[in-house]
């Protein structure tokens, strides 16, 4: 799929990286629902830029989306995947230290609002998805350590 885009086309995927990072901070900002919600999908969607504080984690999800985007378009595999091992890493520690101290703000808003988080975690899925199908599925790597 990402072998047959015509080279015109090709410089412009991190572009696809960065609109899903926008989407996705859109959705973290909706989600803490200006103060009175959590943000819970932020630390999600940004992670590991949360240790850095809410700001820091909004303008991340930008940011480690396009990078995301732009190591897809030079076919970095290796880099992608060590990206997004630090970004999984990151949400492990989110799920295991409640690193917001919001669990319970989640499980209020879940009970009240069942589905409060299911657009944004659908579209992060999604995007979670083609990024796993092109580390699996696209056989032309030009890796290189450094």
């Amino acid at each position: 799929m990402f072998e047959t885009i015509e080279p015109k086309r090709k410089k412009f995927i991190w572009l696809i990286g960065t609109l899903y990072g926008v989407i996705l901070t859109i959705f973290g900002i909706g989600g803490a629902g200006d103060g009175h919600g959590t943000y819970w999908m932020m630390g999600l969607y940004s992670s590991p830029f949360y240790f850095l504080g809410v700001p820091p984690a909004f303008l991340g999800t930008i940011l480690l989306w396009s990078v995301v985007g732009w190591l897809i378009q030079k076919k970095q595999k290796l880099k992608i995947f060590i990206v997004m091992a630090i970004h999984y890493l990151g949400i492990v520690f989110l799920l295991s230290y409640d690193f917001f101290q919001e669990s319970e703000r989640v499980n209020q808003i879940t009970e009240k609002y069942p589905d409060y988080f299911i657009p944004g975690y659908f579209i992060y899925g999604i995007g979670q998805a083609v990024i796993w199908f092109y580390l699996i599925l696209v056989k032309e790597q030009t890796d290189k350590l450094l």
